[in-house]
C-alpha cells in the first residue's frame, strides 16, 4: 500500500483522453459490441457515467475484469464467464429490467446509494447476499431482520437496471492473460482515483453511498485504490491491446 501518493491528474487525463476515443457501447449495443469484436473474450472494462465530467471528458466511474479462468490454461478464459458475460451481469436481463445484485457488486452498490439516498430501511434486506439457501433460511427465520419482501426486491433490481443502461456506457481492454488483466485493473483505477482533481459531480448517485472507498475513490469500485498506478510502459501495453477492440 502506498504511504505517500503520487498526484497522478496528468496520467489521469491521458487515460480519459485516450479511452473516450473508443468506441463506446451501452445495453442496448451489447449485440452489436460482441458481433464487431468477435475474437475477444477476456477482458477488463471501463465505464463512463452519463452527466459526470472529467476536463470535458464523461468521467469513468467504473473498472472492472472477470474471473473463472480454466486452472490449466490461465491465458484462455472460460468463454461461460467471458467479460461480456460480466457485463450482462451488471446490465441485468436482456428482456426485462430484472438482474442480480448478489451477482454483481456494482449493481448491489447501486441499489445501496439509491436506498440510502431515500433514507430506506429495506437497505438491511439489500445488504444480505442471498445465494445460498442456508443464508437465505438463515435470515429468513431471523424476526429481528427487515423482512425480506420480493416485489420490493424486483423494483429496487429494476431501478438499477434503468439506471445502468440510461447512464453508464463502456470500451472493453481486451486481455486474455489473468495476471495482466487484474494488474491493469488496479493499475488504472490508482490511477485515475489518485489523481488530486478527480472528483464527481454534487449529484452523483455514489455520494450517496457510504462506503469508504467509494467516497475516497469517487468510483464505483472497493479495491485498487492504493495499488500502484500503471506505469508509462503498461499505459502503451494497454493502448496496443485497445488496436482490437470495435
Amino acid at each position: 500500500m502506498n504511504t505517500e501518493k503520487k498526484d497522478t491528474k496528468e496520467l489521469c487525463l491521458k487515460i480519459h483522453e485516450f479511452f473516450s476515443k473508443l468506441p463506446k457501447y451501452k445495453m442496448a449495443d451489447i449485440k452489436i459490441a460482441q458481433q464487431n469484436n468477435r475474437g475477444i473474450i477476456g477482458g477488463v472494462y471501463v465505464m463512463f457515467e452519463e452527466g459526470e465530467d472529467y476536463h470535458g471528458y464523461s468521467r469513468i466511474t467504473r473498472i472492472g475484469t472477470h474471473q473463472a479462468d480454466k486452472k490449466t490454461a490461465p491465458d484462455i478464459p472460460d468463454k461461460s464467464q467471458s467479460v461480456w458475460k460480466r457485463m450482462m451481469q451488471h446490465y441485468g436481463n436482456m428482456k426485462s429490467l430484472l438482474g442480480r445484485k448478489d451477482g454483481s457488486i456494482f449493481r448491489k452498490n447501486i441499489g445501496i446509494a439509491m436506498l440510502q439516498k431515500s433514507r430506506d430501511s429495506y437497505i438491511e434486506a439489500w445488504l444480505f447476499d442471498r445465494t445460498s439457501r442456508a443464508n437465505r433460511e438463515k435470515y429468513d427465520s431471523d424476526k429481528s431482520k427487515v423482512p425480506y419482501n420480493k416485489e420490493k426486491q424486483d423494483k429496487i433490481e429494476a431501478k438499477v437496471s434503468d439506471y445502468i443502461r440510461n447512464k453508464i456506457s463502456f470500451v472493453v481492454i481486451p486481455i486474455n492473460n489473468r495476471k495482466k488483466r487484474h494488474d491493469f485493473e488496479y493499475g488504472l483505477i490508482s490511477a485515475i482515483c489518485q489523481a488530486s482533481d478527480f472528483y464527481p459531480s454534487k449529484n452523483w448517485l455514489g455520494n450517496f453511498n457510504d462506503k469508504e472507498k467509494i467516497k475516497q475513490s469517487h468510483m464505483w469500485v472497493s479495491d485498487g485504490i492504493d495499488d500502484e498506478p500503471v506505469t508509462d510502459d503498461e499505459f502503451e501495453e494497454i493502448k496496443q491491446c485497445c488496436k482490437s477492440f470495435r
